[in-house]
């Protein structure tokens, strides 16, 4: 059943999502004891997305009242541990007790384990106080071999941008493995200190490799300014990161950026937001669209953009008709009935993972018919050559019908500043001197972190 489930989940994970990006993997130990602790932002796509990514299997732990429902049964025979949380039922909590004994078991027998220390799924910018079950977890079960399981306890942080949409990117991150043994003498003497320090170590972590704000009054600043600063990143790239992913890794690089100054020169956060807030109004006050000064259009300067427009919409017309009749259906009827299921549950954080599952199972019955009916009625050759286009041609059209929509933003921006040039230029003057100071927090941030200076 596991291995059905792992091939399930890399078929769906790879058609849902265009890429699912992945870093420091090899601090992931391939035998031994292991405890991952994670951040909790995408519901049951957390779990499902570190059991497609991780080649051991893993033992979870999941709501206590998922066990009652008819997934019951497979959470069982898949190694789940049913876990009991304060707001489901607190007349229940010593439960918890064997859910912990339960772990602890599965780590003295050199098992892979992975536990959600929020308590809870939410996708806020800022991490939820991380709750002492994990370290609970990991000091009984060193504490049970006095100290000399060698237990790897491996931070985990998950991204989803955007968390729910179809063909978005998901982020990996895993960090440095904590140190438990350490702490035996503090576990024996005063075993709560030693509960709070595991529990300090990591939630520190964990803020380190997600999105994380320490202010969440400045969450919205983290993604405007990763919206100004794409197209600058585009050009400059990131330490470390190419083309792929940037604006997801761009989202976290600013957050942890951010978070630096806010403890070591809090006027710096402040001029920034000074700056954005100026060009904000001045862009208002123009009223051009955002979208058209800060997303790169790739589109031809001046007169030629609406001929290029044109020529692009003429060329992918047909090919996207084809990929909306063959992939429209199932693409529909997966967003509605997962949708539909997930208000009908009232839990709205798993509408990602239902949204997966009934596309796994739509999307291919309905080409498999396609194909069959293209056989019944042109013969095997046109069934044949439908079958290679038929995914390419639904992935195109999809890019198309988005194409489309900023093709339409950017040039009826452009043809609108043409009557607002005055206004324009004092909204590209303003963004021009927020990205310079930007570059130099950046370079300043480099410096003192990486100790990594300018050239030049």
């Amino acid at each position: 059943m596991r291995a059905a489930v792992g091939i399930f989940l890399r078929i769906a994970f790879r058609f849902y999502y265009r890429r699912v990006y992945v870093r420091d993997e090899a601090l992931v130990p391939a035998e031994g004891p292991l405890l991952l602790v994670a951040n909790h932002p995408n519901s049951l796509v957390d779990p499902a997305l570190l059991i497609h990514i991780l080649r051991r299997p893993v033992h979870f732990g999941a709501r206590h009242r998922l066990f009652e429902t008819p997934l019951g049964p497979i959470l069982t025979a898949l190694g789940v541990i049913p876990i009991v949380r304060l707001q489901d039922d607190p007349r229940s909590m010593r439960r918890n007790l064997d859910s912990i004994e339960v772990y602890a078991n599965f780590l003295e027998q050199g098992r892979a384990t992975a536990i959600f220390p929020e308590g809870l799924s939410q996708d806020s910018l800022q991490l939820a106080p991380v709750k002492n079950g994990a370290a609970r977890i990991a000091l009984r079960a060193e504490a049970g071999r006095d100290f000399r399981l060698g237990l790897h306890v491996v931070p985990v942080g998950l991204q989803f941008e955007p968390r729910r949409r179809f063909r978005g990117e998901a982020f990996v991150r895993f960090g440095q493995p904590l140190s438990v043994t350490d702490l035996a003498t503090l576990h024996r003497e005063r075993p709560r200190d030693a509960l709070r320090e595991l529990s300090g170590r990591i939630g520190k972590a964990l803020t380190g490799l997600t999105v994380h704000v320490e202010s969440i009054d400045r969450a919205w600043l983290v993604d405007r300014l990763s919206e100004v600063y794409f197209r600058r990143a585009l050009g400059t790239g990131l330490l470390g990161t190419g083309r792929s992913g940037l604006h997801g890794e761009l989202r976290y690089r600013m957050a942890v950026c951010l978070n630096y100054f806010s403890g070591t020169d809090s006027e710096v956060v402040d001029q920034v937001e000074r700056s954005l807030r100026r060009y904000d109004r001045l862009l208002k006050a123009a009223g051009v669209g955002s979208r058209l000064v800060e997303e790169p259009a790739y589109l031809l300067p001046g007169i030629l953009a609406p001929v290029q427009a044109v020529i692009e919409i003429v060329v992918g017309f047909l090919p996207a008709v084809a990929g909306l009749v063959t992939g429209g259906v199932p693409y529909l009827l997966t967003r509605h009935m997962a949708r539909y299921l997930a208000s009908r549950n009232r839990h709205m954080p798993s509408l990602s993972i239902i949204h997966i599952l009934i596309g796994a199972l739509a999307f291919p019955l309905a080409y498999v018919a396609e194909i069959l009916l293209v056989w019944r009625l042109l013969g095997t050759r046109a069934a044949g050559v439908f079958a290679i286009l038929l995914v390419p041609a639904g992935l195109f059209a999809l890019w198309f019908v988005r194409r489309v929509r900023k093709l339409a933003v950017h040039v009826s921006g452009r043809l609108a500043s043409w009557l607002r040039l005055d206004e324009v230029a004092r909204v590209r003057q303003a963004q021009r001197e927020l990205l310079v100071l930007m570059d130099r927090v950046r370079a300043r941030y480099l410096g003192e972190v990486f100790g990594i200076r300018p050239v030049g």
